[in-house]
């Protein structure tokens, strides 16, 4: 997969191997870990209406959030909402929401011998909460959920802070990803 061009609102961020470091992402001694979120940074962003691939303020009127069946089901996000364009960006350059990985990482990248390059972080380098319970699995099929920003709701979960599905969503697509992509092309392929 070849990098998408990065926004005018991204031309501040980091790079990795050409795709843009979400403000979310976790840092350590040895750079930026694409897919691995900083907890902190993460609640900041929830708190504050922060969009976690910018890091700047959500607009006044709407926010894009990602989200799987899963989430859905139990009403809530863990990662924080996100400006349109950045959310646009996002679904042309994350692998797994372009359906690049097929499966989620088989274990957690190790941590344990980096060190936060802020002394006075709490981020404790550690894993997403339900990491565990996707590590290897195949990937989900995720929606793209618009909303008003009169709706972002912080709930309060057992894993934290996390953004609440909006109830009166503006639109939402479904993004087939991974092994859902895969059997879409091929129930496409046999219609024609």
């Amino acid at each position: 997969m070849s990098a998408p061009p990065i926004p005018t609102r991204l031309a501040h961020r980091p790079t990795v191997g050409g795709l843009v470091v979400p403000w979310v992402s976790l840092e350590s001694d040895r750079g930026h870990h694409l897919g691995q979120v900083s907890d902190a940074r993460r609640v900041r962003a929830l708190r504050q209406r922060l969009c976690q691939i910018c890091g700047e303020r959500l607009y006044a009127d709407r926010y894009v959030l990602f989200g799987r069946e899963a989430d859905r089901s139990r009403g809530y996000v863990i990662e924080p909402g996100m400006h349109p364009e950045c959310a646009a960006y996002s679904a042309k350059a994350c692998p797994m929401l372009t359906g690049d990985m097929d499966h989620y990482r088989s274990h957690a990248v190790d941590m344990s011998a980096r060190s936060c390059p802020d002394p006075g972080c709490r981020c404790q380098l550690v894993p997403a909460p339900d990491q565990a319970a996707r590590a290897g699995a195949p990937s989900d099929t995720f929606f793209q959920v618009w909303a008003h920003t009169a709706d972002y709701r912080i709930a309060r979960t057992d894993e934290g802070p996390a953004l609440a599905w909006p109830e009166a969503p503006l639109r939402i697509r479904t993004i087939a990803t991974g092994v859902h992509r895969a059997a879409l092309n091929l129930i496409t392929q046999k219609e024609h």
